[in-house]
């Protein structure tokens, strides 16, 4: 995932590095130090990317969670036992909405992104073929450590691209 687009979000002359949240990622967007509009940001490829980064990692969330139940079951695992993958899920979700940000604080928001988003990939990977319960159960708690921390993070780096003027309606878009 690349969210950048010199071109649309800076101005000649202007440029600076926002909300890097501590990290020390010198490949930082370079961002305008004026705030945009709503209708502005929609403009942009961070916009898009962000858009688009959240409805592939929602979609990949659910369509997992409305099949690995039935996907466990085919392999021969009891059918209680395999509704508990989805609170394996669950808890992971909820790690990872809880401490991916000091990750980022030291990483950077995009750096992040990327190392969740690849996480989830080799998850979906290592789900194939997988019969034992207890590989579920892990599989499971990672994959929803790598989608609980990717909708905070992709909340952040609103301001980050965009600044604060308009993060509310740039965020309910």
């Amino acid at each position: 995932v690349v969210l950048l687009d010199n071109n649309s979000t800076s101005s000649e002359g202007e440029h600076r590095t926002r909300g890097n949240m501590g990290g020390k990622d010198k490949n930082e967007m370079p961002v305008g130090t004026r705030e945009f509009l709503a209708v502005e940001s929609a403009k942009t490829v961070p916009f898009w990317m962000l858009m688009i980064t959240g409805f592939v990692t929602a979609a990949g969330f659910y369509f997992i969670s409305a099949h690995i139940v039935a996907y466990a079951t085919d392999t021969g695992i009891i059918y209680t036992a395999a509704a508990l993958i989805l609170t394996f899920m669950g808890i992971g979700n909820i790690a990872g909405k809880l401490l991916v940000w000091p990750i980022a604080a030291k990483m950077g928001s995009r750096q992040t992104l990327s190392i969740l988003l690849g996480l989830q990939t080799l998850v979906l990977l290592l789900l194939i073929g997988t019969t034992k319960l207890w590989i579920f159960f892990a599989l499971a708690s990672i994959f929803g450590f790598g989608f609980g921390g990717t909708s905070p993070l992709r909340t952040s780096m609103i301001p980050e691209f965009f600044g604060i003027k308009s993060v509310g309606t740039i965020t309910g878009l």
